[in-house]
């Protein structure tokens, strides 16, 4: 795990001590070691956090000619197969380390059918030197990020926004319809960022710049999840595959823990960790609120698995002084509450471990939302003979298909719902008043549409349309921003990709049925927790958000908008709903929408500040 940062075709502005400004602004995400290498006007660099061949790791990692030049963020879990086939075939490898079979493996196969063979969560950057080409690729479901951005020839690229943001000449402005999509999901979806002209990698997708020029010469999507044909599992099966991916998210050699909730999905995880770790370590955060806090039920399951459990209280109204931390670490806005405890829960298992696996995706994967169930009614209720294939993407409006009584607007129904159900965060209405620009019909939104009107099955809909956006945008997004924070290492064991393939395709009923969720995966449950475990409701992290926004914090709250000086926002509006919110005399957003304008409005506040602190430093460099 660590942070990379690149320049490609520098214009003379950004040489090897910038980029190294640069990488310095990563420390938390590497705070083990540094690699950089420059040649001519281009590099690459790297913080590093030593997980795996702690001695040896260092990167970039070069060819045995140092033709090819490699930096990687995150892991590959199938290193160890991947080095035996390299060596079967004469390759010398000079370390240990995973990253390593990313240059031997673009030697042997190419960089597509490199990419087929991998499994892990990775954002790496390979220079091949002698054909001028540099290819940048992220992992299948999106666990690490990956930006960039060209200007006038120039590209920058890197694990983190404000980082490539402050490698640009100028900075870029804020992005219209980015801003209108976070208005309505509390984050940005699809390739866009909140910055004009700096894009994401999406899941999956890998793109070829040639190096003298700073022309991409493809982008393309190596690996798309699709419906497949249905397959019924039995629970030994589902149960062999979760063992398999738990096993392979094990190996490091520093510790391992496990973020136990108490809930069902971290609670199997922790309890097949436990039998390959005997005396794993877990962590748990109690609430002194006994709404909000399921550590009884975290105890519970340590005792009964044998883990050495760690136990951290917090008092709800401490989170209040965590917001503009958090907000600060978050690198893009994402106006998910959860980020706070997480947050705090990662400070606190830092001390003792150096990786934490965690739930990412069993609610995605396995249909353990609420807003899920009437899909797997719909479809329980009509004969199969009776489910039409829906029509393809129409101009302006995607696909016109009934979905719950409405229509789709692009990704979102004419009751102001994502095609999965998820509800919008601000009403159409006040997104349109609060900013100017519109959220755009194109772009990004194709490709998906495309595949989710393809597929008959409206449960799988709903979670294919959760994976390629919530999953990748804010779960995972959050995951990796609050431990990089503190140079902890997250990974989603649930997110194997021969896991995450199977699971899609297991019929609706494995997954709803007669009022229960995630079936299948309760049944392999029932086999390694105690019955209690297995039959709770799922809870979640819950703050009294709206209160704090109403009350005690409201006025801090409307001195943040006053402040916000972006020209799209338009800030007097924007107090008059937060205003006539709070005294009822307009319509109520709610906690979830006070927050989002919250985290926008202060993370505006702080990028522009902490730009500026970068290029300074830039300009101060030898």
């Amino acid at each position: 795990m660590c942070g990379i940062i690149g320049i490609i075709n520098s214009d003379g502005r950004l040489g090897e001590q910038a980029l190294a400004v640069l990488n310095d602004t990563m420390r938390s995400r590497g705070p083990d070691g540094a690699g950089l290498f420059w040649s001519e006007r281009t590099g690459m660099a790297m913080r590093r956090l030593a997980i795996i061949d702690l001695e040896g790791g260092q990167q970039p990692i070069f060819s045995e000619d140092q033709g090819i030049a490699v930096v990687m963020n995150g892991e590959i879990y199938n290193f160890q197969a991947l080095r035996q086939e390299l060596a079967a075939a004469g390759h010398r490898l000079a370390t240990r380390s995973d990253t390593e079979v990313l240059v031997h493996g673009y030697e042997q196969f190419g960089i597509d059918r490199l990419l087929e063979r991998l499994d892990g969560m990775y954002a790496f950057a390979l220079w091949d030197r002698p054909r001028g080409r540099l290819f940048l690729a992220r992992d299948r479901l999106g666990e690490k990020p990956l930006y960039f951005a060209r200007q006038d020839g120039t590209v920058v690229f890197g694990s983190q926004l404000l980082t490539v943001a402050a490698g640009l000449r100028w900075t870029p402005p804020v992005c219209a319809e980015a801003l209108q999509w976070y208005w309505a999901l509390h984050f940005v979806p699809g390739d866009l960022t909140i910055f004009k002209g700096v894009r994401r990698l999406r899941p999956g997708e890998a793109c070829e710049i040639d190096v003298a020029s700073g022309q991409q010469v493809r982008r393309w999507r190596y690996w798309r999840l699709r419906e497949g044909r249905q397959r019924r599992l039995c629970p030994a099966e589902l149960a062999e595959l979760i063992v398999q991916a738990v096993r392979s998210r094990l190996i490091a050699d520093v510790p391992v823990g496990v973020f136990l909730s108490g809930g069902l999905d971290s609670s199997l995880l922790a309890s097949l960790a436990a039998r390959q770790v005997p005396g794993i370590h877990t962590f748990a955060m109690g609430f002194d609120c006994p709404r909000h806090d399921e550590s009884g039920s975290a105890w519970e399951v340590a005792d009964y698995i044998g883990a050495t459990h760690h136990h951290f209280v917090f008092r709800v109204e401490e989170f209040r002084a965590l917001i503009p931390e958090v907000i600060a670490c978050m690198d893009e806005p994402v106006g998910d509450q959860a980020m706070l405890p997480l947050y705090a829960l990662a400070q606190a298992a830092s001390k003792h471990v150096k990786v934490a696996l965690s739930g990412e995706g069993a609610d995605e994967l396995f249909g353990g939302y609420a807003y899920y169930a009437p899909f797997a009614q719909a479809l329980a209720s009509e004969p199969a003979s009776s489910r039409t294939r829906m029509s393809g993407p129409q101009p302006h409006r995607g696909p016109d298909i009934p979905v719950r009584d409405g229509r789709w607007q692009g990704l979102f129904t004419d009751e102001e719902r994502t095609i999965s159900g998820f509800p919008a965060v601000l009403p159409r209405m006040v997104r349109e008043q609060l900013s100017r620009g519109t959220a755009s019909p194109f772009g990004w939104q194709q490709p998906l549409l495309a595949g989710l009107a393809a597929v008959k099955d409206p449960l799988r809909r709903a979670q294919l349309c959760d994976i390629n956006t919530w999953l990748s945008e804010d779960l995972l997004m959050k995951a990796d921003k609050m431990t990089m924070a503190h140079s902890l290492e997250g990974r989603a064991p649930y997110l194997a990709p021969a896991l995450v393939e199977t699971a899609v395709q297991l019929p609706a009923d494995q997954k709803i049925a007669g009022g229960s969720v995630k079936v299948l995966l309760r049944e392999v449950a029932r086999r390694h927790l105690p019955r209690a475990i297995v039959a709770r409701p799922k809870q979640g992290w819950v703050l009294p958000m709206e209160r704090w926004l109403r009350e005690e914090l409201h006025e801090e709250f409307v001195e943040s908008i006053r402040a916000c000086s972006e020209p799209l926002i338009d800030a007097s509006y924007m107090e008059k709903v937060v205003r006539a919110d709070r005294s009822a005399t307009g319509p109520p957003v709610g906690g979830r929408a006070l927050y989002a304008v919250l985290v926008m409005v202060r993370w505006l506040d702080h990028a522009r500040k902490r730009l500026h602190e970068i290029r300074a430093a830039i300009r101060q460099a030898p």
